[in-house]
């Protein structure tokens, strides 16, 4: 324990004597927890739309404010001519036209059914297919509105004649449906693993790089010794990071936190030992800094990002790449986080999570371990 104690004293010395690993280890991982927080964000709204109104009556006004009312259309563009319309969507400005024809209202009062073409841009697949399930959602609504008042100007009561089921939707974990309760504990999981990663893949080949490496070597330090005292104030350091960027998503950007704290604890140092020990083995294979930065930014960042369920679902990857996500911690960290934040979910359900990332720690510390050679 005292040669652990003495590599790790070593380990804290090289860290917090250079102000720019101090700005790195504690400084980024906020920085980019805010910036991906603000930046990505799965809910769109006020997406740019033109209306062509051919009706200019008071009924077809109040369709066209329903749209602006909604939230999601901002109107910022009135048509004239239908010779417009290839133009507005060529260039770009705006995403969506709502063209209201000729005639629109009197075939309303008539009872008869009163077309509305929504003109959707579909360059944008994502943002399309949401202001389609919108346009089609607010007509339906204002459609049975419009009959609803038609019904009672008769004296008539629109009720179980014309909508036999009444659907009373009720969302659990996020009820306000924000992208950013989804997002932000997929962004502790990468972010973390990318520092740790990162961090740790320079404490060997630094060794190497400033000539220190033969003193290791002549040292009386077992291997595995080594790299539990190399690990030891990147974990510190780590845990004291996924704390802070917690805090931050729990009261700057709202994120419920309905878990135990003991299961995302435990969960927490076991991802991030797993990843230290990672860096660790890209650090005893790496002969320069610079390659060991580039080799530790692509094995973290990467596989991370694109694997791990953050973006992508899996369900929705091939086969093969589906496979290829159980070897991503952050897969099993992710599903732990999201459950512990906005579940409240517990270790009877989240074991097999936590299974994983005891065999992910394990076998990259013992291969961190073996892979050093205490020789020239």
């Amino acid at each position: 324990m005292s040669r652990i104690f003495a590599i790790g004293r070593k380990e804290f010395v090289h860290i917090f004597r250079d102000p720019r690993i101090i700005m790195s280890v504690f400084g980024m991982p906020l920085i980019q927890l805010i910036l991906f927080s603000y930046a990505l964000n799965y809910d769109i709204t006020n997406i740019p739309t033109a209306v062509l109104d051919q009706d200019k009556t008071t009924t077809s006004r109040q369709l066209v404010q329903s749209f602006s009312a909604s939230g999601y259309f901002a109107i910022d563009r009135t048509l004239s001519t239908e010779k417009q319309i290839d133009d507005v969507l060529t260039e770009g400005a705006d995403k969506v036209i709502i063209r209201v024809p000729a005639g629109f209202a009197k075939k309303i009062a008539k009872g008869g059914k009163a077309p509305v073409q929504v003109l959707i841009d579909g360059s944008d697949p994502n943002t399309a297919q949401t202001a389609a399930g919108y346009s089609a959602a607010i007509a339906q609504f204002w459609s049975g509105k419009v009959v609803a008042e038609a019904f009672e100007r008769r004296g008539l009561v629109a009720a179980e004649g014309i909508q036999p089921i009444e659907p009373r939707l009720r969302v659990w974990y996020n009820p306000d449906m924000k992208s950013v309760n989804f997002l932000l504990p997929g962004l502790i999981a990468i972010i973390m693993m990318n520092i740790a990663i990162v961090q740790t893949a320079m404490a060997v080949v630094r060794e190497k790089e400033y000539g220190t490496i033969e003193q290791l070597i002549a040292s009386p330090v077992k291997r595995y010794e080594l790299m539990i005292g190399k690990i030891g104030p990147y974990l510190g350091i780590a845990i004291i990071d996924i704390i802070l960027v917690s805090l931050v998503g729990i009261f700057l950007f709202g994120v419920p936190f309905r878990g135990s704290i003991i299961v995302m604890a435990i969960a927490s140092a076991l991802f991030i030992f797993g990843s230290l020990g990672l860096g660790l083995i890209i650090s005893t294979m790496s002969s320069s800094l610079q390659t060991a930065n580039q080799m530790a930014t692509f094995l973290s960042f990467l596989p991370g990002f694109m694997l791990s369920g953050f973006v992508f679902p899996i369900r929705n990857m091939p086969v093969v790449l589906q496979w290829a996500t159980y070897l991503v911690p952050a897969r099993y960290y992710l599903s732990i986080l999201r459950g512990v934040f906005l579940k409240g979910t517990g270790p009877s359900i989240l074991w097999p999570n936590i299974l994983a990332l005891v065999i992910y720690s394990t076998l990259t510390i013992v291969a961190s371990a073996l892979m050093f050679k205490k020789k020239m």
